[in-house]
């Protein structure tokens, strides 16, 4: 992720209210604002787990073994692929 990128993030999150900045002379110093910033990404890192998994075992079960013996993907493969729900 280059500077200008990771800068236009911490910028959205500071906007929402979900990180707060110190700043000391050229450098700003973020962290999250509160405790539940925390909680709410855990609930959220979660959710997409137990998400993915549940897709996965859906497709576990209705493939033939034949599929499930295809090489393993890459993590963009993969994504790619349940978005265009293979």
């Amino acid at each position: 992720m280059s500077v200008a990128n990771t800068s236009r993030h911490l910028q959205a999150l500071k906007a929402a209210r979900l990180v707060a900045v110190r700043r000391e002379g050229l450098y700003a110093h973020y962290r999250l604002a509160d405790p539940a910033v925390f909680q709410l990404w855990q609930a959220v890192r979660d959710l997409g787990e137990r998400r993915l998994a549940t897709h996965f075992v859906s497709w576990w079960r209705s493939s033939s073994p034949s599929a499930r013996s295809q090489p393993a993907l890459h993590i963009p493969e993969l994504v790619r692929a349940l978005e265009e729900g293979r």
